[in-house]
């Protein structure tokens, strides 16, 4: 048997310094490892960054506050209860399994201006040429008059933030593809009608799929059993955990996290898979783009993202027919 590849479908000159940002708060930069993987086995020299939502990284000892809204997280710093960092455990992770003191770092929860801030300052310092932000889920495709469209805020100002860095090479990515129907009621019906608008406006860029057996996904396996070993139950993600159960062929109505007692996950095959677009065009999709660019908090996002929905009309119930 052939061992299995997690092959990007788009090419990074060898030496191209990369950004890879977890769109949407807690882990869905855990979620953009295996890409950060095969960059650097492509020769790429790769950063990864995170909105940090959910613990405040002013607690966690030895993170360097660099801006207000930017936090360098090393391999070294310690975590304060409850035990949960995706940050630091992946940098210490980094150090372990490559010998490299890299840290990861953490954008606090902002508007759009202070976000593309943060993005410029890690430009200039890591001198960048492509920026690549990874959602854990589908609701950054959204434009907000979805049937149901889960957490938006986070994920858009992620996305926008790095819109309006031109000088970088930009692209946008997603996995866990029909696991949140449960959770949130989101409509994939309505996620294939944004990927079918956007490849009709050629934006996209390529898809692959995680296998268990390649080099990348035995590393997401290896680091998610080492980091959910060491944290609280409550804090394991449903998006980390459902690419794990889809790895162990997992299909259907699936528990993987202690969360899904509550919050019920789908898990099939197409969970697996990485999808990537130029992330321009998903940008220019949103209606409320020319009104979030200069956004001071994450609820002035939220609000515009509301106003479209109010303004468009909600998408009716959708399902797929398959």
């Amino acid at each position: 048997m052939q061992t299995p590849l997690f092959r990007l479908p788009f090419e990074l000159e060898r030496g191209s310094r990369v950004l890879l940002v977890g769109a949407g708060g807690g882990s869905d930069v855990v979620c953009a490892l295996p890409v950060a993987l095969a960059l650097r086995s492509l020769g790429c020299e790769v950063w990864l960054a995170s909105l940090a939502s959910v613990i405040p990284l002013e607690r966690v000892e030895g993170a360097e506050q660099v801006l207000p809204q930017l936090y360098r997280v090393g391999p070294h710093c310690r975590v304060p209860s409850p035990k949960y960092c995706p940050e630091s455990f992946l940098a210490e992770w980094w150090l372990r399994h490559f010998g490299e003191e890299r840290p990861v770092w953490g954008f606090t929860f902002q508007g759009v201006r202070q976000t593309s801030e943060a993005y410029r300052y890690l430009v200039a310092e890591l001198k960048l040429d492509t920026l690549i932000v990874l959602d854990a889920g589908v609701d950054a495709l959204f434009w907000g008059n979805e049937h149901d469209y889960a957490s938006p805020e986070a994920d858009a100002i992620m996305l926008l933030g790095a819109y309006s860095i031109k000088e970088c090479r930009r692209i946008f990515g997603f996995t866990n593809f029909g696991t949140e129907g449960f959770e949130y009621e989101v409509r994939h019906a309505d996620a294939l009608q944004r990927m079918s608008e956007l490849i009709r406006a050629g934006a996209l860029l390529g898809a692959c799929a995680l296998a268990p057996g390649c080099s990348e996904g035995k590393a997401y396996l290896e680091f998610c059993r080492d980091s959910w070993s060491r944290i609280d139950e409550i804090y394991q993600s449903n998006m980390v955990g459902a690419l794990q159960s889809a790895m162990q062929g997992s299909f259907g109505d699936s528990p993987v996290s202690y969360r899904t007692q509550s919050a019920k996950i789908w898990v099939s095959a197409l969970t697996l898979i990485y999808w990537f677009f130029d992330l321009d065009a998903v940008a220019e999709a949103k209606p409320y783009l020319a009104e979030v660019l200069d956004s001071e908090t994450p609820l002035q996002v939220l609000q515009a993202i509301d106003a479209t929905r109010a303004r468009l009309g909600v998408l009716p119930h959708s399902d797929i027919p398959i």
